[in-house]
């Protein structure tokens, strides 16, 4: 029988935090054994990383590397073998796939979301945390979640509450507090891009506004989502042309966006449609290329969607 999502999240009130977690991962055991292999290892991230678990509402979020090289036929079995499984495991959530040439690319991993990942975790220095990680995290975290913000917030209160402290936000949100009440303490402890507050960022996003009245808002909540939308290469100048008159604080948070950009990209390469790809990645290089950030760091960040461009061919 499939639970409701009301009742999933009843379930989830009910069911101790210590079962839930074990339960969790004797279950990430019996993925691990369906996936794994001599080339292949699997670990989890995030929540169940944490021992956070909401029982039935949460995801058990997956780290595939394979050491053995990516051919067409390893990406297709491998894909094929995780397709397979979500068939039978609905709980699993997010996979993300690495293999030897991981460290390429780690430079561009934001650092809050780097110390999610148990891997990661051992790796990243705090040296690596860079102006607008940690605003840049929060705006993926609470985009990725609004539908549960908007309909079940209490069901979230251990995701958010994990989430601040691992930016090292100390106060809570508590049982009766609602997503505005979240808004509202991400912003008190976070800084302005220019003259714009986290909180005019959130609810922009809260409200899902179209946000065509503002463009910088538009550029500081997702400029991927500008650049990905399918629009005409005339208004794909305009835009670049109006993101030429934005303060520095704007062209530095695209920056981090175009970072987590990549690394995404590179994490679900076995997943992107590739005759859409090298269309989105030349729009990102050319994004960059008109920041006015420092040129070394343009440089670096180019050169890695070069990287991506070259090693994605071979897939």
């Amino acid at each position: 029988m499939i639970l409701s999502k009301n009742n999933r999240f009843l379930l989830s009130s009910i069911v101790p935090l210590n079962v839930a977690n074990y339960s969790y991962k004797f279950l990430f055991l019996a993925l691990k054994l369906l996936i794994a292999d001599s080339d292949t290892k699997v670990w989890y991230r995030n929540s169940l990383y944490f021992n956070n678990i909401s029982f039935s509402v949460s995801d058990i979020d997956l780290t595939i590397f394979t050491s053995s090289k990516i051919t067409k036929l390893n990406q297709l079995k491998l894909q094929s073998r995780v397709n397979l499984i979500r068939c039978f495991f609905p709980m699993l959530g997010e996979v993300i796939f690495l293999n030897k040439s991981f460290r390429k690319y780690f430079k561009c991993i934001n650092y809050y979301e780097a110390i999610r990942d148990p891997f990661f975790f051992k790796i990243v220095s705090t040296n690596k945390i860079e102006t607008y990680d940690k605003e840049v995290f929060l705006i993926k975290m609470f985009e990725s979640d609004l539908i549960n913000l908007k309909k079940n917030f209490n069901s979230r209160l251990k995701k958010w509450n994990e989430h601040l402290y691992s930016v090292n936000i100390k106060e809570k949100v508590v049982d009766g507090d609602s997503a505005l009440d979240l808004i509202k303490l991400i912003s008190l402890n976070t800084r302005r891009v220019g003259t714009i507050s986290m909180a005019e960022i959130l609810l922009e996003i809260f409200n899902q506004k179209t946000m065509d009245n503002n463009k910088e808002l538009l550029l500081i909540c997702s400029p991927v989502k500008w650049i990905a939308d399918g629009l005409s290469a005339i208004n794909f100048e305009s835009q670049l042309l109006s993101l030429q008159k934005y303060g520095n604080n704007t062209h530095q948070i695209v920056y981090q966006h175009m970072k987590w950009e990549l690394w995404g990209l590179y994490t679900q390469s076995l997943d992107l449609d590739k005759s859409q790809i090298d269309p989105h990645l030349y729009r990102c290089i050319k994004t960059i290329d008109t920041l006015k950030i420092n040129i070394n760091l343009k440089s670096d960040l180019i050169r890695y969607y070069n990287f991506l461009l070259e090693d994605l061919k071979e897939l």
